[in-house]
């Protein structure tokens, strides 16, 4: 049995009904945001006849309970080297233009001649994330500073195993491979 998620757009005016619930509970969005919706066809049409509206993401908010975590962001590049062609036309065409959208954001260009060309962001838990942005395309270095500021700014923890639960079973890890 194949699993079908078909994703589209819509405003907010057509979100569901009151009579519908979305995941976590959420309200539905003031009138004008965009957002992504997917329908979950998932093991509850064995329940019931009507699937889930779960909300995915709104494109232009990612934030901690309404409280943006990007403090600062530094554009460092150089004027001379030739790895800093990209990040001198994104400081030309895109940097305007996030600075105008995202006004919370401190923005900050750096000249450091004869390095790399990075970006560093620093938010609001004292952490630090830098990205070397060298021989980069404006709409790359433009794909990673939105990256920076949609990232709540908690450190990558590395699991130790594959399987993490509170309460592992006695009886072992399920697999594909179980033979009955």
């Amino acid at each position: 049995m194949g699993f079908n998620f078909p994703i589209f757009s819509a405003p907010a005016t057509e979100l569901p009904s009151a009579g519908h619930r979305t995941c976590r509970g959420l309200d539905p969005l003031p009138a004008g945001i965009n957002c992504v919706l997917f329908a979950v066809w998932s093991f509850t049409l064995y329940f019931s006849e009507t699937p889930s509206l779960c909300l995915l993401f709104s494109k232009d908010q990612m934030a901690l309970r309404g409280v943006w975590q990007l403090n600062k962001l530094i554009v460092s590049y150089c004027d001379w080297g030739g790895s800093s062609r990209g990040i001198r036309a994104f400081m030309e065409s895109h940097l305007p233009a996030l600075k105008e959208k995202n006004p919370q954001l401190e923005v900050v260009t750096e000249l450091i001649r004869g390095q790399h060309p990075h970006l560093k962001g620093f938010y609001k838990n004292k952490n630090q994330r830098v990205i070397c942005v060298k021989n980069m395309d404006p709409e790359d270095i433009l794909l990673h500073a939105t990256r920076l500021r949609n990232a709540l700014g908690r450190k990558v923890v590395k699991l130790r195993t594959r399987h993490v639960t509170k309460h592992p079973s006695v009886q072992g890890t399920w697999t594909t491979a179980l033979k009955f």
